[in-house]
């Protein structure tokens, strides 16, 4: 009620409302609100993600698209990115490594180090291969 007296009456541009079911979160769009979350289901997934995967850190882009970041399997080590081949051999992308609270950029000639945490993003799938090298 409160977000159609908001978007409707109110005329409020931007309404964010928390929905506690999917026909919940399905009638709160029809009735004009413009982002609608279900923080019970998000947190959900995120802790089955964090329980169930061998990523030090993920984040899910969509159901099978993820970015995360894990410490440089021992195969990569002493290897730049160009001897990886990380798209071709894998099929992920490495988008770079984390230094202190930054990710910077692995330039194609670096070497990775022994414990660097390298950042992929790609299907679920294969970065979970990746990580279990």
């Amino acid at each position: 009620l409160i977000t159609a007296l908001l978007k409707q009456k109110l005329r409020t541009p931007s309404v964010i409302s928390r929905a506690i079911s999917g026909l919940h979160k399905d009638i709160l769009q029809l009735i004009g609100a413009d982002h609608v979350i279900l923080p019970e289901q998000e947190m959900g997934i995120r802790l089955a993600d964090k329980l169930s995967l061998t990523y030090s850190s993920f984040i899910r882009i969509t159901k099978h698209f993820s970015i995360s970041h894990i410490q440089a399997p021992e195969k990569f080590v002493g290897k730049t990115p160009q001897d990886i081949k990380f798209y071709e051999t894998y099929n992920v992308m490495c988008v770079g490594k984390k230094v202190n609270e930054d990710i910077v950029r692995l330039e194609t000639d670096e070497h990775i180090e022994e414990g660097d945490i390298i950042v992929l993003a790609g299907p679920n799938k294969y970065l979970e291969k990746v990580a279990q090298l």
